[in-house]
């Protein structure tokens, strides 16, 4: 379901229906995923991966003192990594949903707008 949902969100991405931003931290998190996750593909799938990855019309947002202390509040106050707290403050500070595949993420922004990759409907 996610991955139809992910499509989904590329689709409108290079239709021009959406912008997407991400903090700069999100190549990182992805490469340690291909690298240390449980699938461990092959270098030259992960090299692919990450090609494509950065060749994505996204909006890399660069942390400031102002984003990362937002970030650090929210970790503290919601008991989230710094990590994922940076989605959020990120998603706060632009004012629009956040998109994850983390469930707990999702429940621990109660009250902020967070969809679950798996509930996106592009209509």
């Amino acid at each position: 379901m996610g991955e139809r949902a992910a499509r989904a969100i590329l689709d409108a991405l290079y239709q021009g229906e959406c912008h997407l931003h991400v903090p700069d931290l999100l190549f990182y998190e992805v490469g340690n995923i291909l690298i240390c996750g449980r699938a461990r593909p092959p270098i030259s799938v992960v090299e692919g991966a990450l090609d494509v990855l950065i060749r994505l019309p996204l909006t890399v947002e660069r942390p400031t003192p102002v984003s990362a202390q937002r970030a650090a509040k929210l970790a503290r106050k919601l008991g989230l990594t710094f990590h994922d707290a940076s989605y959020l403050a990120l998603a706060h500070s632009l004012d629009c949903e956040l998109v994850t595949a983390d469930a707990r993420l999702k429940r621990a922004a109660r009250g902020s707008r967070v969809l679950l990759l798996d509930t996106y409907d592009r209509s």
